[in-house]
């Protein structure tokens, strides 16, 4: 029997010799991976003659769902808000530093933390320690109505991943109008194009996020720039329908060869 798969990362390219996708790859009609990312990462472990078997199928956001509001005037304290599980590859120490550091700044923001994991404790340790924990709000996990209520409330949307694919939390703060700070990593800048869509910084620098953050808070036509790009970038990308679509021709493809 023919199979295909799917992969997203960034846990199927931690242990090549575990995940042994060299094998699945030989052995499927086709591999659709989530972002050109992905797919270079396919290509990094298989022989290129099966590189034409790879096809980008990105994933695809409920538009109607997540529906495009400007990005509110801000009233007091910018709220940041973040989604994802609370383990390494999301970065969210380096966030919580980012919080701190804008604290003694004299710009202090507060952060709504969307998810739960393995590394809670040492995260809320972490903010107390920083003396911010009043200004970080540990919501762990909800159900996706109650995110999109955050969604629509949040002044920004922060992530700041050292690995990923390509993240849905991003896409669908795009497409809920929230101004974007993320990493320059992986999959991301398919999405989120620095200056354009979002605000990109490195990886594990809480000061650039830092500064991002602030130059968020500070710049109302910013955001409102970045929120009505990041919203059409979306659209063209990530609409569910169009990747559904996509993904079907896709499983015909394969099935006639």
């Amino acid at each position: 029997m023919r199979f295909g798969f799917t992969i997203h990362g960034f846990h199927d390219f931690v242990d090549p010799a575990e995940s042994r996708l060299d094998l699945k790859a030989r052995d499927a009609a086709q591999v659709l991976c989530i972002s050109d990312f992905t797919r270079s990462q396919l290509c990094l472990v298989t022989d290129p003659q099966l590189w034409p078997r790879f096809h980008v199928a990105r994933c695809g956001v409920d538009l109607s769902a997540f529906p495009y509001r400007q990005p509110p005037e801000q009233q007091g304290m910018p709220t940041a808000l973040a989604v994802g599980r609370l383990s390494a590859e999301k970065g969210f120490d380096v966030l919580i530093d980012a919080l701190a550091q804008l604290n003694r700044q004299g710009a202090p923001q507060r952060l709504i933390l969307v998810g739960d994991g393995p590394l809670r404790a040492s995260l809320e340790a972490e903010a107390a320690s920083a003396g911010i924990a009043d200004l970080v709000e540990f919501a762990g996990e909800l159900p996706s109505a109650e995110v999109r209520a955050h969604l629509e409330r949040a002044d920004l949307f922060c992530l700041s991943s050292f690995s990923e694919g390509l993240p849905i939390s991003i896409m669908e703060a795009m497409a809920v109008g929230v101004p974007v700070v993320t990493t320059w990593i992986a999959g991301i800048p398919e999405l989120a194009e620095a200056g354009v869509t979002a605000l990109t910084v490195p990886p594990a620098r809480a000061d650039a996020l830092a500064a991002a953050m602030k130059q968020l808070a500070d710049d109302a036509s910013l955001r409102l720039r970045l929120s009505l790009a990041a919203r059409a970038k979306v659209e063209a990308l990530h609409d569910q329908n169009r990747c559904g679509a996509f993904v079907a021709h896709r499983f015909k493809s394969a099935a006639s060869l």
